[in-house]
C-alpha cells in the first residue's frame, strides 16, 4: 500500500471525485450548469437536474439522451478538485447504462429526488469501477506533487513502482476484483489530473511462454542451447498524457496530465520490471526492463543492456 497499516482501497487506487468513497455521509450533489448540448464536458454525475433547475423532483420518462445528461463547468468543479480527481466525460459510453441504473433506483422516474441521487452516484463511486492506480498516475520527477495530499510524488523511485497482481478481498464492499493493472479502452473519456499515468506489464502472446512443470517456486522451465531456443518476454506499455478535454476528438488535445492552470508544458512517466534468471545451478542473472515515454521529445536516450553467460 501507498501508506502502511492501513487495508483500505483508497490506499492503492483513486476513484471518482463525485463522492467519497464508502462514506455513510451522503454526497453533495454538483449543481448542474446546463445540459449534454452545451460546451461543457464534464459530466456533473447526476440526470436531469438541469432542466428542472437544480429544483427537484426531476423527470427521467424522456429516457437517456443529451436534455437529462447533467454537465458541469470547470469553475464550478474548481481547478484543485479537477486536478486532484477524477470526472468523466458526457461522452462517456458507459453514461446511458448509469441512467437506467439511476431510473432503477428511483421510485417513480417522473419524480426523482435529490436524496434518490444521491445515493445513485454514492453507489457508483462505491462500486470502484471507474480508478486508477495510485502508483500509475505518479510522473517521473514530481512536478505537480504540490497536489498530491500524501506528497508521494516527489520521489522519482516510486513513480517507477506498479501495483502487483492481488485481490482485493473485503476492500470493496460492493464485490471484490483485483487491483487495476491497465488502462480499459473507455478510459479515454475520464478527465482529471487522476485519470492520467502508466502501466507496464507482461503479456505473453503464447500461454506456454513461461509456464513451468509445477505449481510451487520450485517449478522450472528448461531452455535447451541453441539461437531458436531463447525466451521471449512480451511487455506491452501503456500510457495517458492527456485527459479527454474538449468537446471534439478531432481537434481538441485534452489537458496535459489532466491538470488546469498549472502550465505543464512536458510530462514523463517510467514504469520498470524486474526480471531474475536462474540456471541449474541456482546462479541468478537479474535485470530491469525500464521504459519511458515524455509528451515532449527531449535529448537522447542512451542505454546499455548487461549480458551474463548461464551455465548450461
Amino acid at each position: 500500500p501507498m501508506v502502511t497499516g492501513i487495508s483500505s482501497l483508497t490506499e492503492y487506487e483513486y476513484g471518482l471525485k463525485y463522492a467519497n468513497f464508502e462514506d455513510a455521509t451522503p454526497p453533495t450533489l454538483l449543481l448542474a450548469d446546463d445540459d449534454a448540448n452545451a460546451s461543457d464536458f464534464i459530466w456533473a454525475g447526476t440526470f436531469g437536474r438541469s432542466t428542472a433547475g437544480n429544483t427537484e423532483p426531476y423527470d427521467l420518462s424522456a429516457g437517456f439522451g443529451k436534455p437529462l445528461v447533467d454537465v458541469v463547468s470547470l469553475n464550478t468543479v474548481g481547478s484543485t478538485n479537477y486536478n486532484t480527481g477524477i470526472y468523466m466525460h458526457k461522452d462517456h459510453p458507459d453514461l446511458q447504462g448509469l441512467f437506467t441504473d439511476y431510473t432503477n433506483n428511483a421510485l417513480d422516474i417522473t419524480a426523482v429526488t435529490d436524496s434518490e441521487l444521491q445515493a445513485s452516484v454514492k453507489a457508483l463511486v462505491d462500486n470502484a469501477i471507474y480508478t486508477m492506480s495510485i502508483p500509475a498516475t505518479i510522473e517521473t520527477g514530481g512536478v505537480y506533487s504540490i497536489y498530491d495530499p500524501n506528497n508521494i510524488g516527489a520521489s522519482s523511485a516510486l513513480a517507477k513502482k506498479q501495483l502487483g497482481f492481488m485481490q482485493m478481498s473485503g476492500m470493496i464492499a460492493a464485490g471484490d476484483r483485483s487491483f487495476k493493472m491497465s488502462f480499459d479502452a473507455n478510459d479515454q473519456y475520464l478527465l482529471g489530473g487522476r485519470s492520467c499515468g502508466a502501466f507496464l506489464f507482461l503479456a505473453p502472446t503464447n500461454v506456454n511462454t513461461f509456464k513451468v512443470d509445477g505449481d510451487n517456486k520450485q517449478g522450472t522451465k528448461k531452455i535447451f542451447y541453441g539461437e531458436n531456443n531463447s525466451v521471449a518476454i512480451d511487455v506491452v506499455f501503456q500510457y495517458r498524457m492527456t485527459d479527454y478535454a474538449g468537446n471534439d476528438p478531432a481537434t481538441d488535445t485534452g489537458r496535459i496530465a489532466g491538470q488546469t492552470g498549472l502550465g505543464i508544458t512536458n510530462l514523463t512517466y517510467t514504469k520498470v520490471i524486474g526480471i531474475d534468471i536462474f540456471d541449474k545451478y541456482d546462479a541468478q542473472f537479474s535485470f530491469d526492463l525500464e521504459v519511458f515515454a515524455r509528451y515532449s521529445a527531449k535529448g537522447k536516450n542512451l542505454n546499455s543492456v548487461r549480458a551474463a553467460q548461464l551455465v548450461r
